[in-house]
């Protein structure tokens, strides 16, 4: 959106750790490609300076205008996806990097937990606290209800699904 993706656009990201500089990474627009351009150090050896040439691909949308995908740089994957991610010394897609989201690692209580605090969170709580919100003003009695309802739901039967879990484990 912010044209970083037009050939002959430059820019430079950087991030940090606890306000100290961690990294960054230059990113070159190119006519049907970006480069990323980076230093890459494994286990303390020397810094290495990568550059790593990303083609793009564009889609049509259904209102008007297009959108830019990334195609995935590793040797026979070229996968359109949103995001690239860290591999070691380049960058690829999930599957390349054979990543997991980590709802995908959850046991089945702690997705149920996760459902029941999503409600909560929707009502405007804290999802540190014990009670349920008092009803947002705006939000209809009915909203209410059924979000109350379907986080009761969630935690019962996340309770439900740990005993069973705790209980088999002995």
């Amino acid at each position: 959106r912010s044209g970083g993706l037009s050939p002959g656009s430059r820019c430079v990201y950087r991030w940090s750790c606890n306000g100290e500089p961690a990294g960054s990474i230059g990113l070159r627009a190119e006519n049907g490609r970006i480069v990323l351009d980076y230093s890459y150090q494994l286990n303390g050896g020397e810094r290495e300076h990568v550059e790593c040439p990303v083609q793009l691909s564009d889609t049509s949308c259904n209102y008007g205008g297009s959108r830019s995908w990334f195609l995935c740089p590793i040797r026979g994957c070229g996968r359109r996806v949103a995001i690239l991610y860290q591999l070691g010394k380049y960058f690829g897609c999930r599957h390349c990097g054979d990543l997991a989201y980590s709802s995908q690692q959850e046991r089945e209580y702690d997705r149920m937990m996760r459902k029941s605090r999503k409600s909560i969170k929707r009502l405007g709580g804290n999802l540190h606290d014990d009670v349920y919100p008092n009803k947002p003003k705006h939000m209809h009695w009915k909203t209410y209800d059924r979000l109350i309802s379907e986080a009761e739901y969630y935690e019962d039967l996340s309770w439900k699904l740990a005993g069973l879990f705790i209980g088999c484990r002995r």
